[in-house]
């Protein structure tokens, strides 16, 4: 008679190998003396099988080989006693990469639960990967979860918007002659409350002024242009005129360069 079982867990990172155990075995059964006769045949059994592929393709696995009974013993024969199945530990397999764990990435922040007065939103994220083979498991205290404060502003009953007060009047030109600039101001009529509109636009302004041309200012004066003059030569030649200047430029006036 037969018996048989299986590899329910096969070695992984660095554990103990099955080895040559044996997973089927045979055992003699109504073994009282049979009378033998010329018709009695002996149990017989076939050739091995080749050994299987191994299990694993990294670190540990095992491989096995099988072979059947071809004769069964009758009338007395001899019933066979041998294993019918084989295991073996695999040989020159490399060592299994190492998978470290991984975080993936944060999540976006959630809306703040509050609009005013002190809110919380979150975050989260999850292992990207997993460890395998031994590798490092992601450390207990580096958190799924992140929680911080949003919109901690007081709230107020009426949300009040910014509001500029007037212009000031155009200051004097920063020049009595020449060109200069003026400026104006104006300050906050209404300042914003937290969940108000801020004003818009600036505190200040410039603008260019012009008071009139400064004691010793000159523009640059010049005489006509003279007529054109004979050509240079009968062909490929020069005209040529000219001018002279009356009045220098001087001051903030224009020059004659």
């Amino acid at each position: 008679t037969t018996r048989s079982r299986e590899i329910a867990t096969p070695a992984a990172h660095g554990g103990r190998s099955c080895g040559e155990v044996m997973t089927s075995e045979t055992k003699p059964c109504n073994d009282f003396a049979c009378v033998v006769t010329a018709e009695s045949k002996d149990c017989s059994l076939t050739q091995w099988s080749g050994w299987s592929d191994c299990s694993s393709h990294c670190g540990q696995g095992v491989q096995t080989r099988l072979r059947n009974i071809q004769v069964n013993a009758s009338v007395g024969g001899l019933a066979c006693s041998d294993l019918l199945e084989e295991a073996r530990a695999c040989e020159g397999l490399k060592e299994c990469d190492v998978d470290d764990c991984a975080w993936g990435d944060w999540t976006g922040w959630t809306v703040c639960s509050q609009t005013c007065g002190g809110g919380v939103r979150s975050r989260n994220r999850s292992v990207a990967v997993h460890p395998t083979r031994g590798g490092a498991a992601c450390e207990a205290q580096e958190s799924i979860e992140e929680v911080e404060p949003c919109n901690t502003a007081a709230c107020y009953e009426t949300c009040i918007d910014g509001l500029w007060d007037n212009w000031e009047d155009w200051s004097d030109c920063s020049r009595s002659c020449g060109s200069g600039v003026s400026w104006r101001h104006r300050g906050m009529a209404i300042a914003a409350s937290p969940c108000g509109e801020a004003v818009e636009g600036d505190a200040s302004e410039v603008r260019r002024c012009e008071e009139g041309p400064c004691p010793g200012d000159k523009d640059c004066e010049l005489t006509d242009w003279t007529e054109w003059g004979d050509c240079s030569a009968t062909c490929d030649g020069i005209q040529s005129r000219a001018r002279a200047i009356v009045v220098e430029g001087a001051g903030m006036g224009k020059l004659c360069g």
